[in-house]
C-alpha cells in the first residue's frame, strides 16, 4: 500500500527530478512546513504521512519539507491550535477535537450514536458540511486542506465489561481536553469530570483508568489495547479529523510550492482514509480475539442510545450549530 501511494506522490515529481539533480551543492535550504501531530511515526498514518513527505520533496526538487513532530511532541491538540495561531506550528494532522477549536461544525460527525458502524453515512454528512467547515475555518485564518478518519470507537475496559451507561459509572471516565463530547456525555452520565490528555492514558490504565471510549486501531496503535480486557461490540461513534494548515503560512509560500503541498497532501489524505478504515477494522478483529466481548442487550443499547441522545440535544444549536446537526441525524 505505501509502495502504491508513493508512486502517486512521484508522478507530481517527474519534472521536478530533473531539476533537482542538477542543484549545485549551495542550493538554499528547503523551505520547512511544521506539522504537528498525535499519531506515531510508525503507526498507519506516520507511514502514509513519511512517504507524502518524500513525495513532496521530489516534487519541489527538494526546495519544500514537511518537518512531523510526531506522537504530541508538539502538544496535545488543543495546544497545537493554539500553536498554529502564533505561527509555531504551520499545519496539524487532529481529530475533531482539535479540529473544533477553529469550527465547532465538525464535532456534528463525532457527536455519539448517530451514524452506527455506517461509513457512508458519514461520508454523506461530512460532503453536506464542507461549504460550512470551509468557511469556518476561513474565518480562523485556517485551511482545511483534508479529512480522514481515526476509526470506529466503542468502550473497551479493564476488569469487567460495560454493558450500560451504569456500568461505566465504576470504571473512572474522562474526557479530553477541548472535547466538549466527552464532557458532556460525563455530565449526563452523572460522574465526577476528569480530563486527561492523549500521553497521560497509558501509564493510568488498570489504576484510576479502567474504561476507553475509542478506535481499536488507535487503542493499539497507542498501546493501550495490550492491557484492556472486554470491549462492548456498540460502535459508539465514528472518529473523524483532518489537516489543518495556517493561512498566513500558505500564503507566504511561492504558489508552485503552495500548490505542490496541498496537491500531495490531498492525495496522501485519500489514500489514508480507505487504509485507516480497513486497518481499524483488523484492529477490532485481533482485539476480539484476544479479549471478553459483550453484545449489548436491547435494554443495554436502548439505555446508551438515550444518553446519547441527551449528549446531542445539549450540544446541538448551542456548542454546535443546529443546522450543522442536522447532518448527523
Amino acid at each position: 500500500m505505501l509502495r502504491k501511494i508513493l508512486l502517486m506522490l512521484a508522478a507530481f515529481a517527474l519534472v521536478a527530478f530533473a531539476t533537482s539533480r542538477a542543484q549545485a551543492d549551495d542550493a538554499p535550504a528547503p523551505i520547512k512546513v511544521k506539522v504537528g501531530t498525535l499519531a506515531p511515526k510508525n503507526s498507519p498514518w506516520g507511514g502514509v504521512f513519511t512517504v507524502w513527505q518524500k513525495g513532496l520533496s521530489q516534487r519541489t526538487g527538494g526546495k519544500l519539507e514537511i518537518e512531523f513532530f510526531w506522537n504530541g511532541t508538539g502538544g496535545d491538540e488543543p495546544g497545537m491550535a493554539a500553536k498554529l495561531r502564533n505561527g509555531q506550528l504551520d499545519g496539524a494532522a487532529m481529530t475533531a477535537t482539535g479540529l473544533s477549536q477553529f469550527s465547532k461544525s465538525i464535532l456534528a460527525l463525532q457527536l455519539p450514536g448517530w451514524a452506527g458502524g455506517d461509513w457512508g453515512r458519514v461520508d454523506r454528512a461530512r460532503e453536506a458540511l464542507k461549504p460550512t467547515l470551509d468557511a469556518e475555518f476561513a474565518s480562523q485564518k485556517m485551511l482545511l486542506a483534508g479529512t480522514g478518519d481515526v476509526g470506529l470507537a466503542r468502550i473497551m475496559s479493564i476488569g469487567f465489561a460495560v454493558k450500560n451507561p451504569a456500568d461505566l459509572k465504576a470504571a473512572s471516565p474522562f474526557h479530553l481536553p477541548g472535547d466538549p463530547i466527552g464532557k458532556t456525555f460525563l455530565t449526563k452520565l452523572g460522574v465526577p469530570l476528569q480530563s486527561v490528555s492523549v500521553p497521560e492514558i497509558l501509564p493510568k490504565l488498570g489504576g484510576s483508568i479502567k474504561a476507553l471510549n475509542t478506535p481499536a486501531l488507535a487503542a493499539e496503535q497507542l498501546q493501550w489495547s495490550g492491557k484492556i480486557t472486554h470491549v462492548n461490540s456498540m460502535v459508539t461513534g465514528a472518529g473523524v479529523g483532518g489537516l489543518v494548515f495556517a493561512v498566513d503560512k500558505l500564503n507566504a509560500l511561492p504558489a508552485d510550492l503552495k500548490d505542490a503541498l496541498l496537491e500531495t497532501g490531498k492525495v496522501a489524505g485519500q489514500a489514508l482514509t480507505g487504509r485507516i478504515r480497513r486497518e481499524d477494522a483488523a484492529a477490532y478483529d485481533r482485539l476480539t480475539k484476544k479479549v471478553e466481548v459483550y453484545n449489548p442487550t436491547a435494554e443495554d443499547t436502548a439505555a446508551w442510545q438515550t444518553i446519547f441522545g441527551q449528549v446531542r440535544s445539549e450540544l446541538c444549536g448551542s456548542t454546535i450549530k443546529a443546522e450543522a446537526c442536522a447532518f448527523a441525524k
